[in-house]
């Protein structure tokens, strides 16, 4: 597991008072999360110290609020395969995306 990054705090940055996690004033993060949160509209944070995992958790957790009833199988039958071979390509002009890797 990737080690959390911290903030570090001089002792001249802490007399100058331009530390970002100064104690006893409110945070604008924290301020603004107050007065936007709502039942209707909630603010979710997601750890990003990992930023691939971090991807993957919003997306998760993005699909698991959409509420969705699974849908029923159905028996479908496939029609008859064709006969090999015959295929020609449509003549489209094409655009490729470049492979630079």
């Amino acid at each position: 597991m990737a080690k959390k990054k911290r903030t570090r705090i001089t002792e001249t940055t802490r007399r100058r008072g331009r530390h970002r996690l100064s104690l006893g004033k409110p945070r604008p993060r924290d301020a603004m999360f107050a007065a936007t949160h709502t039942v209707w509209a909630p603010w979710y944070i997601a750890d990003a110290d990992d930023k691939k995992r971090a991807r993957l958790n919003i997306i998760s957790h993005l699909l698991s609020q959409v509420p969705y009833k699974p849908l029923a199988h159905r028996n479908i039958t496939l029609p008859r395969r064709q006969p090999r071979g015959g295929y020609m390509p449509p003549d489209l002009p094409l655009r490729r995306i470049p492979t630079p890797f």
